[in-house]
């Protein structure tokens, strides 16, 4: 797999590209769902290769949309240092440093931080190639599903809890610690494929998710972003089916899709989708 992934890389990269990985030790970096990740070493500096998925329509990326992403970011200290994009290829500086911690070891105050940070680079109004609606997605994705009627019927119940915003703003909507870099010199958000101008709330829900946050934590997180709880328990729950759904609609990612969308399900029937932020839970 991964040299069938640098082989696709060297055919496209321009020559001097192609030189420098030639004179480079190349370690494929194991984890990846979606694209093949290699760790380039090379006396000049290290750099991350990224080859994408070949078929990235059915995941809902958009690598222009994640190139633009890349580009309006650029002058922000906590974004990746972009080197040369295409569809196929990404190559960005290697980023060093360790994980922020999750679970009740997440610094709240730091993560606030980091949302408000990313939310703030909205000045101009997004034109719609660069927007990201999570409601449409999620209903994308549910007629796509093995039990596709009973998950379009969940997730519009769910959807009628669900306020949209009144300004779009940029939004990263794959916040976790595996996406974070924290080093001596700040921290670092990677992985762009899903950004888009979307709703600040919903970009909260899913921070909430990758970092396991509990019901106090929550509520602590809401009095910094001043998000009510009830919005962000209900944007969790959201984004929380955005990754149930997307993967029953992708089932080649996992192994247990399936057994998740039942659950996912069974769930959804049992609380109708009400805003508890007691039920809040991490994604299997």
């Amino acid at each position: 797999m991964y040299e069938t992934a640098l082989e696709r890389a060297l055919e496209e990269l321009p020559g001097h590209w192609q030189r420098h990985l030639r004179e480079a030790e190349i370690c494929p970096v194991e984890g990846g769902l979606c694209n093949t990740l290699f760790q380039v070493r090379h006396p000049s500096g290290d750099l991350a290769l990224r080859v994408n998925h070949p078929d990235p329509e059915p995941l809902g990326v958009d690598h222009q949309r994640e190139r633009a992403m890349l580009n309006l970011i650029a002058d922000n200290p906590w974004a990746p240092h972009l080197r040369y994009a295409s569809n196929n290829l990404m190559v960005t500086d290697w980023v060093g440093g360790d994980a922020p911690v999750g679970g009740e070891l997440t610094r709240l105050h730091w993560l606030a931080h980091a949302l408000t940070s990313v939310h703030a680079c909205s000045e101009t109004t997004p034109v719609p190639s660069l927007q990201t609606d999570i409601p449409t997605l999620l209903l994308r994705f549910a007629t796509r599903c093995p039990q596709h009627q009973a998950t379009r019927s969940a997730v519009e119940q769910l959807l009628e809890h669900y306020q949209p915003p009144s300004r779009r703003v940029l939004c990263h909507h794959d916040w976790h610690p595996g996406n974070l870099i924290l080093s001596s010199s700040g921290w670092t958000l990677l992985d762009w494929e899903f950004a888009g101008f979307g709703d600040p709330c919903l970009d909260a829900g899913s921070a909430i998710n990758g970092f396991a946050l509990n019901p106090r934590q929550i509520e602590r997180l809401a009095q910094l972003t001043g998000f009510s709880v009830d919005n962000l328990v209900i944007a969790a729950r959201i984004m929380d089916a955005l990754e149930v759904v997307w993967f029953a609609a992708n089932p080649a990612l996992t192994h247990n899709s399936a057994e998740r969308l039942d659950n996912w399900l069974n769930s959804a029937h049992s609380d109708c989708g009400r805003p508890n932020h007691k039920q809040t839970r991490r994604p299997v």
